[in-house]
């Protein structure tokens, strides 16, 4: 279920349509790829494009860490299902959560 390109959601976050692009792309148990678009020089066009691997570190918590890049460390899986993925992160004194779908 993990498996597949998601799409940060529009109704967790205020993005721009060009921002609704970017995603995260689970090619596998170990590959992920991401994609982040950005308006700010006028078009909508990929910002940055990174590949990293991840693993599942404990399967009762649900927990799994990307190594490298600005995605790096470890995110709890809240939930998940065939098409809505939310991830929380502690990071100091923030608490971050991702609200990813995916189309089927």
């Amino acid at each position: 279920m993990l498996i597949g390109k998601w799409y940060f959601d529009i109704s967790s976050n205020t993005l721009s349509d060009c921002d609704q692009k970017s995603s995260l792309n689970l090619v596998d148990n170990l590959n992920m790829n991401n994609e982040f678009f950005s308006d700010e020089s006028g078009d909508c066009s990929v910002e940055e494009q990174t590949s990293y691997t991840y693993t599942i570190t404990n399967n009762e918590e649900l927990n799994f860490t990307i190594a490298g890049g600005g995605l790096g460390g470890t995110y709890n899986i809240v939930s998940i299902s065939e098409t809505k993925l939310v991830l929380t992160q502690q990071f100091l004194v923030r608490h971050f959560i991702l609200i990813l779908k995916k189309s089927i």
